[in-house]
């Protein structure tokens, strides 16, 4: 193998190092988000809509407006993609699609 075929494959290796280490990263953060910081957010959510409807109408500008923001926020929450085992699969799987693309 020549010097340029050595340069190569250290730099292919050193990529896909560098991409499995991003998905681990990223994979946590987004399992931490989803176990702990979304739960939050939805029962904040949950919790603000009920004292709001207590509320006699008429409603005010404002408590539209807020209630509007809530139900989007908790909607977002609600048709969230999780991380599934295929994205696990694929993120692993991918690099080597990559190298042997190459």
């Amino acid at each position: 193998m020549t010097l340029g075929g050595y340069v190569t494959s250290a730099v292919l290796n050193l990529s896909t190092v560098v991409l499995q280490i991003m998905f681990v990263v990223l994979r946590r953060f987004f399992c931490s988000f989803q176990v702990t910081d979304l739960k939050r957010i939805f029962q904040f959510c949950v919790q603000a809509l009920g004292e709001l409807s207590k509320l006699v109408p008429p409603y005010s500008d404002e408590v539209l407006a807020l209630l509007k923001h809530l139900l989007s926020i908790a909607e977002g929450v609600l048709s969230w993609g999780f991380i599934s085992a295929y994205h696990i699969l694929y993120g692993l799987l991918y690099p080597c699609y990559l190298l042997l693309k190459c």
